[in-house]
């Protein structure tokens, strides 16, 4: 009977499995990282003196009822008359800002053409406010 010796072959080292495992890490820090470069833009501060503060002018209120109607700082008007109405109200005041209040029911077509009202009249900043529904809300008073 013939026993063979124990050779000793050579065991080769997959190199294969590394290198995906490489190029996986490699694409996962590209898409992890940002590369955008972050800008610092300088704050002026006005002086914290009584004299220097202004109050705040109260803001011009647009309000869009869901049947169509338009009232500006409570007093009804109509949609050909609003950018009329709105010019007037902020030329004494240009930095006043202007807010519109859609109430339920508002298309979002009537508030577009509101914004472009708005827009037309001078408004530099434009605020939209909707309320929270009262009615019918458990946990809510009516």
């Amino acid at each position: 009977m013939r026993i063979a010796a124990p050779g000793h072959k050579i065991k080769r080292i997959a190199l294969t499995p590394m290198i995906d495992v490489v190029f996986l890490l490699l694409a996962f820090f590209l898409l992890s990282s940002t590369f955008t470069k972050t800008t610092v833009r300088p704050l002026s501060l006005q002086g914290s003196d009584a004299q220097q503060r202004e109050t705040p002018s109260p803001p011009v209120v647009v309000v869009l009822m869901g049947d169509g109607a338009i009232t500006l700082d409570g007093q009804p008007v109509t949609r050909s008359e609003l950018r009329d109405a709105l010019t007037s109200a902020l030329a004494a005041a240009p930095e006043r800002p202007l807010t519109i209040e859609p109430q339920s029911g508002v298309s979002v077509q009537a508030l577009v053409a509101v914004m472009d009202d708005a827009r037309g009249a001078g408004a530099k900043s434009i605020q939209l406010l909707r309320r929270p529904e009262t009615s019918g809300l458990p946990g809510r008073a009516e």
